[in-house]
């Protein structure tokens, strides 16, 4: 895939700690994927680390005064341009998905990786509140077999991000379930900001 290498694995202290993917000259990742250590992202090659100037940081703890949104974003302005990248608000929920992020192998070296799924399982996700679920109304869940580390990845559907990684729950079966924050969210609360794609 051309634009594959828009997609970034992003260290913490020198250690992978997960993806992001750039749009229109903006890092965007999960916000738990970016919150320790001294950050930094790899393109081409080069290391970015001028990552601390936010543009959007919204910290997993604010979902208690809405525990009907996910809130696990990161974005930043980065000197990248030319992203062929796109966040598309719409999606179909039986068409074939596809992750795609960085991963570390048995090697311990970072390599990047597609994982393919039929369709998206939930047009939201769900978040346990008091001992009872939640619908995430600003996500979608498929069934997809990821390890920790693949969060602030994308998910594509018609080679347009539909979704960015942000948690995996676990079934008592041997199912994954992968809870992704939708890309209409993203653009919304980019646009709260004044800022268009």
């Amino acid at each position: 895939m051309e634009f594959s290498k828009y997609i970034v694995p992003i260290f913490s202290d020198g250690e992978f700690n997960g993806n992001g993917f750039i749009v229109n000259g903006m890092l965007i990742t999960a916000n738990h994927v970016v919150n320790n250590g001294v950050v930094y992202f790899e393109y081409e090659g080069k290391h970015y680390i001028n990552i601390d100037d936010n543009i959007i940081r919204q910290e997993r703890e604010d979902e208690s005064n809405n525990p009907s949104i996910a809130c696990d974003l990161f974005i930043c302005q980065t000197e990248i341009d030319g992203s062929k990248l796109e966040l598309s608000p719409e999606f179909k929920q039986k068409d074939k998905c596809d992750y795609i992020g960085y991963s570390l192998n048995k090697n311990n070296v970072c390599e990047l990786k597609r994982v393919s799924v039929n369709g998206i399982l939930l047009d939201f996700g769900l978040h346990s509140v008091d001992c009872r679920f939640v619908p995430l109304d600003n996500c979608l869940t498929c069934t997809m077999s990821l390890k920790p580390g693949d969060s602030g990845g994308p998910l594509f559907q018609n080679n347009k991000i539909i979704g960015m990684l942000i948690r995996n729950i676990k079934n008592e079966g041997s199912e994954t379930q992968s809870i992704f924050i939708k890309a209409s969210y993203i653009i919304s609360a980019l646009e709260e900001k004044s800022i268009n794609l």
